[in-house]
Formats: C-alpha cells, structure tokens, sequence
C-alpha cells in the first residue's frame, strides 16, 4: 500500500472510510514492530490464475512470447466474434 510509513490519511479521492480504517490498522500494526507477510502466505488455495511473462520464464523465452503473441491475435479475433463484452474492436 502506498503511505505505509505515514501518519497522516493518504489523499485518494473518494477513500472509503473503511478503507482508511485498514490502512490506519495496518500501519498501527508497523508502527509496533509486528511482523508482516511475505508474499504468498495463509492463501486459500494454490493460485491458479498467475502466468509469468515471457521473459519472466526461465527456459524457452522466444517460445513464450510467441504464445503470447498468438494468444493476443486470438483474443482479438475472439473479440469480434463475441457479442457479450463492452468493447469495440478496432478494425483496420
């Protein structure tokens, strides 16, 4: 979150104040020396929605952004053919 180390209420337009009561938590909870999570931790269950980019992968990168090139073309051309999304595609 940004403003972590700050006291004062972040200037978000429109901040719910829900919100500001759980960033404020959050940094009462820095503020003590509490520890924080790192990363994936206490989730659910495995995360089944995260791909890495191309060139986050280790092997075979030329191969991955080919994929993803490939998946870009098809989303589009899924797009046009799709009458249920609020998107216009630009042809041309």
């Amino acid at each position: 979150m940004v403003g972590w180390r700050s006291s004062r209420r972040p200037n978000w337009p429109g901040l719910p104040l829900p919100l500001w009561w759980l960033w404020r938590a959050a940094q009462a909870w820095v503020e003590a020396g509490l520890p924080l999570e790192q990363g994936a931790t206490h989730m659910a269950g495995e995360a089944d929605d995260v791909v890495l980019s191309a060139r986050e992968r280790n092997q075979d990168r030329e191969a991955a952004m080919r994929e993803y090139l490939e998946w870009e073309i098809n989303l589009v051309n899924d797009m046009a053919s799709d009458d249920d999304h609020r998107f216009q595609v630009a042809v041309g």
